[in-house]
């Protein structure tokens, strides 16, 4: 009899999918907070946010 195991994960995700879904949900919550502040007239807070939100596409381009 012959019996095969297999390893069964909690969480299917690597680390390398948690660290790009991360860094895209912070990305997000950074454009949402720079569209909040344009709404509210704070455009150059809007801007920085908007910075901040750019700033993610190299640290999302190297996850990939």
């Amino acid at each position: 009899m012959v019996l095969i195991c297999f390893l069964v994960r909690k969480n299917p995700q690597s680390r390398q999918e948690k660290q790009l879904s991360f860094l895209v949900a912070r990305q997000k919550e950074f454009k949402e907070a720079a569209l909040q502040a344009k709404r509210k007239g704070e455009v150059n807070q809007a801007k920085e946010y908007l910075r901040l939100a750019k700033g993610f596409d190299p640290l999302i381009d190297a996850s990939e």
